[in-house]
């Protein structure tokens, strides 16, 4: 069985580079006109690993995260269950961090995954926070789709009523036309696929490392 239920390896790892980089602007957005939604996996870690940006012990996260993906590609392990991740754990943990963590270093609000039980009358009941260490924090109250400890300059469309959505698809395409490689490229969703992930409004790779942490809890 996977650990990540039906969450799809290659798919989480591509969404957490994506959303790192254009949501979350790593290192002041260096690589918003570098990594695209066609740009190969192995590719986006290479431009990662070779960016003078990056420092030493980011790229040592990424090349690990590199040579666990690939290993996974090779072996056509696209939900990998515990026997696999054993002593990966580390690495995924890391690799889930860094992003958020560039973030708040440059004061950048990074919201919590949050989920709001409304009331009839469209207010809200209660706030329930999940924490990274998989506990949660209930707030009695709230605003509809605003985080506790948001900043009122906060303006970010993900949805937080059921957990805060990423959309690949509304990463920018390269402005030119995404060279061919013999690395898998980050896989085109089919209309299905989409509606499917859409369906959980949940951003994919918060879930991702939610479920990482969930399965050695």
């Amino acid at each position: 069985m996977s650990a990540f239920g039906n969450v799809n390896f290659f798919d989480a790892i591509r969404d957490t580079i994506l959303m790192g980089v254009h949501q979350y602007k790593y290192k002041n957005g260096a690589f918003t006109d570098k990594i695209f939604r066609e740009t190969p996996a192995i590719d986006a870690f290479n431009i990662l690993i070779d960016s003078e940006e990056v420092s030493r012990d980011e790229k040592a996260t990424f090349e690990g995260m590199r040579r666990l993906y690939l290993d996974f590609r090779n072996r056509s392990v696209s939900q990998p269950n515990l026997k696999d991740l054993l002593g990966s754990f580390k690495v995924f943990q890391a690799f889930c961090e860094l992003f958020p963590n560039d973030a708040k270093a440059r004061g950048m609000y990074v919201s919590p995954t949050t989920m709001q039980v409304m009331n009839k009358d469209g207010t809200v009941n209660e706030t329930i926070v999940i924490n990274d260490d998989g506990s949660s924090s209930d707030y009695p109250g709230g605003v509809t789709g605003v985080p506790p400890g948001a900043s009122d300059e906060w303006d970010n469309p993900a949805k937080v009523i059921l957990g805060n959505r990423f959309r690949p698809e509304a990463i920018p395409s390269s402005p030119k036309e995404a060279g061919t490689t013999n690395n898998t490229a980050f896989p085109t969703k089919t209309e299905s696929e989409k509606a499917s992930k859409t369906d959980h409004n949940m951003d994919f790779g918060k879930g991702f490392c939610k479920n990482l942490r969930g399965a050695f809890l």
